[in-house]
């Protein structure tokens, strides 16, 4: 049987939601598909779970992980291993609609796509949609344009939500150092790179809100400016080598709106107050901070945020990084109260 679409589950601990996200991919209404489902050194009875689905169904492929390596390794083993026409991901907490990958596909083969976006239902079971004209072959100068806000207009998380031509991946790999935000870099690559893009105006994928996760945890990220920092320095690089200046002024912006919120977020979970002042003036002297408030200085006026998250920002512009400290401190105690 010809696979039309290779599906790649990296797995960590997964076993409290694997049977329903594995068996909604079994349940799919096109059947010319392989699971190349990756256990990435779990603990729990993940790889339990996946023998049981190999055994039952011949098109789910177990791979195994020696030591725990994150969800980029997960990907890249099962794109170093993958045979279908097109490639798909899944995180083992989330679960699809039946017919995703028959009308991904379609669409696809159909426009003749090297990538196919869909919309996707949130955590709270609410759509959010892509905001790329619908059913339009995106190619050339009309691509590059569409994806030109990219960055704050949210077009870059979630590799799940997208069918990747496998010819097109070639040898692109995900980025083994970002451990958080590889799915941002990798779809910013391909959308750009691709020959021909479609959006498909319908939701079959549904992401589930992980307790685990960075936005849930009431705990510190350790080494999250680190990553953000390369993440930036990977897209810049990108942007640089295809002469797309337009792209790294919205990345600019990101960085102002977003990421330093994402930074401000993470520190105020730190409790011992003078490791919380040392990371604030490294995030502020960063240069992906230096440099995005010197190049876009009137972005702060258009962060989509709280007046007091609007004033931190302000207070990292001008390197008040003391006041800024004890704001964070005071939002601490009244989150805590």
């Amino acid at each position: 049987m010809e696979m039309k679409i290779s599906v790649i589950v990296p797995v960590f601990n997964g076993a409290g939601t694997l049977e329903r996200c594995l068996g909604s991919i079994a349940r799919q209404t096109l059947e010319e598909l392989e699971v190349i489902v990756v256990n990435d050194a779990s603990t729990d009875d993940s790889m339990e779970i996946i023998e049981s689905f190999a055994k039952k169904d011949s098109r789910f492929r177990p791979f195994a992980l020696g030591v725990n390596s994150g969800i980029s390794a997960g990907r890249n083993l099962g794109l170093d291993n993958a045979i279908g026409q097109y490639v798909a991901f899944v995180d083992c907490d989330d679960y699809l609609e039946p017919e995703m990958y028959e009308e991904l596909y379609v669409c696809a083969v159909s426009n003749d796509a090297d990538v196919v976006i869909s919309d996707y239902y949130n955590w709270d079971g609410k759509i959010v949609k892509t905001g790329l004209p619908p059913g339009r072959v995106l190619a050339g100068d009309e691509k590059n344009k569409a994806f030109q806000k990219a960055n704050t207009g949210f077009l870059l998380p979630f590799s799940w939500r997208s069918l990747f031509r496998r010819d097109a991946v070639n040898g692109l790999r995900c980025e083994i150092s970002l451990r958080n935000s590889q799915d941002s870099l990798f779809n910013l690559i391909m959308y750009i790179s691709c020959g021909r893009l479609v959006y498909l105006d319908k939701a079959f994928y549904h992401y589930i809100f992980s307790p685990g996760g960075i936005a849930a945890s009431r705990n510190k990220k350790e080494g999250l400016l680190k990553e953000l920092e390369s993440l930036y320095n990977l897209k810049m690089e990108f942007y640089r080598s295809r002469s797309l200046l337009d792209h790294i002024e919205d990345l600019y912006d990101y960085t102002i709106q977003h990421t330093l919120v994402m930074l401000i977020g993470n520190l105020a979970r730190e409790i011992d107050c003078r490791t919380m002042w040392r990371e604030l003036r490294a995030a502020g002297e960063s240069h992906m901070a230096r440099e995005s408030f010197k190049r876009h200085p009137t972005s702060i006026g258009r962060m989509p945020v709280t007046p007091v998250l609007r004033i931190l920002a302000w207070l990292f512009k001008f390197r008040l990084y003391l006041p800024a400290g004890i704001l964070i401190r005071l939002i601490r105690i009244k989150n805590s109260a």
